[in-house]
């Protein structure tokens, strides 16, 4: 037996406001980046693996309550970014880090994403791509 409709109503109401939140794409181009791939290859840098959620999403579902909840978060709407040879002191000053020793799989960084602009350039791309149906075949 469900909530009555005046109940069920609130509910979907509040739940939906979340939504303007649940795009892949970052509307301030920021994001928080995971690093989920770092490997350096021998004559041509760093080829380096992220996986990335919109700021907007994260900061509205994980970092904006002043409380701890212990549900678990929804999925968020992810992309990956992947870098390919990547020189070592580029790719340092652009993750603003000071040595190759604090280039560490499993950190966080809050990045900004440019089309045209900066000095790393990569493919973004959705993460789910080989999961969506393209219907009967």
């Amino acid at each position: 037996m469900g909530l009555p409709t005046p109940w069920s109503t609130l509910s979907g109401n509040i739940a939906s406001q979340g939504d303007k939140f649940n795009g892949h794409i970052s509307s301030s181009n920021q994001y928080y980046a995971f690093l989920s791939k770092a490997d350096f290859v021998e004559g041509s840098g760093y080829d380096i693996f992220f996986e990335l959620v919109n700021k907007e999403w994260m900061d509205n579902a994980i970092m904006s309550s002043p409380t701890d909840i212990k549900a678990m978060a929804p999925t968020p709407p992810g992309v990956c970014y992947s870098i390919e040879a990547v020189d070592t002191q580029t790719l340092l000053t652009t993750l603003g880090l000071k040595s190759e020793d604090d280039i560490a799989e499993g950190s966080w960084f809050l990045m900004t994403l440019a089309q045209g602009q900066g000095k790393v350039t990569g493919d973004v791309y959705d993460a789910d791509m080989d999961m969506v149906s393209e219907g009967p075949s």
